[in-house]
């Protein structure tokens, strides 16, 4: 089961209002043939739900397409998507994975969608370098991150937790976490940098090197040198309080930090 996961219906009407133009009309939904799930129906009508609303609201009228792509070839996907974009019948297309972003932008491209009055708008699921890559070149107009490092580190530690100690946090009213969305366009995408580490996973010193086994282009993490204090009311005396300072310093010793929580001894008080 899913534990940690994005708000797809939010972030698609949040999105969706981002691609509307003055004078929408056609909208393409796309994602990988054979994939559709859960999360792209989510995907999919909050982007339709939105803007079915908002032509309601102007008296416009608006067809929203699901279009999957055989997504197996690089000249399968290329060869659909080309023809469909033929016309450049669509001024809005919402990619619901992010691995087919970059040939949606070519075949609209390809069809000099991106240079009519009103060009075609395009935004996509999924943080990827080369997703970036084309926001940056401004041919693809946000992005949706999902988080996927704490879609996969997080379970782990849950499950760690529970299978060390039994114990579980209390779910979300969905039985989900919530890892994102962060929505990134070119004013506010994240550095170069922290693509990278993204990318490696984040490593963790002595471990210097990528998932691929070589030097890592992300500087490595020295949890040695960091510090996680706080301010406290817990005194030396209170059972209640010890147990929540022996579970914190065990915490920092599974994570390889230093903590600096100090319990105090009983103070008299001035009344």
């Amino acid at each position: 089961n899913e534990t940690v996961v994005e708000d797809d219906p939010k972030n698609t009407t949040n999105a969706t209002r981002y691609l509307l133009t003055d004078k929408h009309s056609n909208a393409l939904f796309i994602s990988p043939l054979g994939e559709k799930n859960s999360a792209f129906q989510q995907r999919h009508d909050g982007f339709r739900d939105t803007l079915l609303a908002m032509s309601n609201h102007t008296g416009t009228s608006i067809d929203v397409e699901w279009l999957e792509v055989d997504a197996s070839t690089e000249n399968s996907i290329a060869l659909e998507l080309k023809e469909k974009m033929f016309g450049c019948k669509y001024r809005m297309i919402l990619v619901g994975a992010g691995k087919v972003a970059p040939q949606v932008v070519e075949a609209v491209e390809a069809n000099g969608c991106n240079l009519q009055d009103i060009p075609t708008k395009i935004g996509t699921f999924d943080a990827s370098t080369p997703n970036f890559d084309l926001m940056s070149e401004q041919r693809l107009e946000f992005i949706i991150d999902q988080h996927n490092h704490m879609q996969g580190w997080s379970p782990v530690h849950f499950a760690a937790l529970y299978v060390s100690t039994g114990l579980v946090l209390a779910p979300p009213p969905d039985g989900v976490y919530l890892s994102g969305p962060a929505f990134f366009t070119k004013a506010n995408a994240i550095s170069d940098t922290l693509r990278i580490c993204t990318d490696e996973a984040f490593p963790v010193c002595p471990n210097k090197n990528g998932l691929d086994g070589l030097p890592s282009g992300c500087q490595c993490t020295d949890r040695k040198k960091i510090v996680i204090g706080g301010v406290v009311h817990g005194i030396t005396i209170s059972s209640f309080w010890g147990t929540v300072f022996e579970a914190a310093e065990q915490s920092a010793n599974d994570m390889g930090v230093t903590l600096d929580f100090i319990r105090f001894e009983p103070q008299e008080s001035g009344e």
